[in-house]
């Protein structure tokens, strides 16, 4: 950027806070955010539901922005009268969740009271449900701007997809059909931003290439997830007969807590079996469900959410990512490489990251695979050395923050 040239204004749009400690999809937004002011004043605008915990911004992001908004709203109840089997189908046709999911008229009004300025250079919106709000902002004719992006981050209808093929058999048949209802309405909206905007971003080429195949003339870019690379703190070795394992991920997010469950029914006894040492499961993540916390027993723990995952990923042997639906890339295998420890992943969980399955990581798909893998780095502290360290160089020289920031710069500003 010329020196002389005015700083551009953008308006960035979220639906969650973001947050370098938080979720996965609040680390993505932070990184944004901090990409974004490196050449810009950013205009933080957060837009969220008041069931979800808002919290504050963290100071070295609250330092970033010229102005910073937080705007909690409740959901707008259905107000038809159809809302009991076998009518539930009909309300979500009448009244459509995303329409309901839309704050009011009167808080958008008093948000732009609030805002600083009113004409953007660009706006870039981080995810669908943060573009529909900015596409209301538009269409009241309260804020404009001349460039206008948005982050799908996954390609939210695709992992949707996923996610109902493994829940189809634990839920009724209306409840699918209005699920299949909500998709193909997301999958309109998709097409809609992919059309009308400036640029659509993802985390991979992979997702790139689906969106070229439903709109060749759209402009999508890719702008991976990334971790900030810091240096290795030093652990002293345990045991050769003691192993821990590490799951980290949002246990609120169906595809996580379908993964842990599907490793602890289906590979840990069999690894219990297999190994004559200690065998240790450290489940952490956010907001675990009831499911997930009744795993708990003498080897397995079940922590929940952290404020530091440092010292999780600095105690344990190797990472497992068992995802077996779900979109996007998984930012809990950079940092796991980025603490340089060894992962084990299923292809899915994998997707979209240009790993090396043997090299700096091991894939497994289906139960004796993993399995496999996973005894293999129990029982082979050189292979579980070698995979971390390739996994570290790995990170570091394609999914640093510097590196990812200066591609989200060329696309937006």
């Amino acid at each position: 950027m010329e020196s002389n040239e005015r700083l551009k204004d953008i308006l960035m749009l979220s639906p969650v806070v973001p947050s370098l400690n938080g979720k996965g999809v609040q680390k993505r937004a932070a990184a944004h955010l901090l990409a974004l002011a490196r050449g810009a004043r950013v205009h933080l605008l957060v837009i969220t539901s008041i069931d979800e915990n808002a919290g504050g911004l963290e100071h070295e992001l609250t330092e970033v922005c010229r102005e910073f908004h937080v705007i909690s709203y409740c959901e707008e109840p259905r107000k038809s009268f159809f809302k009991i089997p076998p009518f539930t189908l009909l309300a979500e046709i009448l009244e459509p969740t995303n329409k309901r999911v839309l704050p009011s008229i009167d808080i958008l009004l008093e948000l732009e009271k609030k805002l600083l300025v009113k004409k953007f250079d660009v706006a870039f919106c981080f995810r669908i449900r943060a573009a529909n709000v900015f596409q209301q902002l538009l269409e009241l004719k309260l804020i404009s701007a001349r460039k206008k992006f948005v982050d799908f981050d996954d390609i939210e209808s695709i992992a949707d997809q996923r996610s109902l093929a493994i829940e189809a058999g634990n839920i009724g048949r209306e409840q699918y059909c209005i699920e299949k209802l909500k998709n193909y309405r997301l999958k309109k909206i998709e097409l809609y931003y992919l059309k009308k905007y400036d640029g659509v971003v993802v985390c991979s080429n992979i997702d790139k290439n689906k969106l070229i195949a439903l709109v060749s003339s759209a402009q999508v870019y890719v702008v991976p997830n990334s971790v900030i690379i810091s240096d290795l703190s030093i652990r002293e070795r345990k045991s050769h007969q003691e192993i821990s394992i590490l799951f980290v991920g949002t246990l609120s997010y169906y595809p996580n807590t379908d993964g842990v469950l599907w490793f602890v029914e289906n590979i840990w006894p069999k690894l219990m079996e297999m190994f004559s040492g200690n065998l240790n499961l450290n489940i952490v993540g956010f907001d675990p469900p009831k499911n997930i916390v009744s795993l708990a027993n003498g080897n397995i723990k079940v922590v929940g959410g952290v404020d530091s995952l440092a010292p999780y990923y600095e105690t344990c042997d190797f990472v497992i990512a068992p995802i077996r639906c779900g979109g996007g890339t998984r930012i809990k295998i950079l940092e796991a490489m980025c603490y340089q420890r060894a992962v084990v992943s299923t292809t899915l969980g994998a997707e979209g990251i240009d790993v090396l399955d043997r090299e700096n990581i091991l894939i497994g798909d289906g139960v004796n695979e993993f399995v496999e893998c996973c005894f293999s780095l129990m029982i082979n502290e050189e292979m579980r050395g070698n995979l971390a360290l390739q996994g570290r160089k790995f990170v570091s020289a394609y999914y640093s923050f510097d590196e990812v920031a200066k591609k989200l710069l060329k696309v937006v500003v």
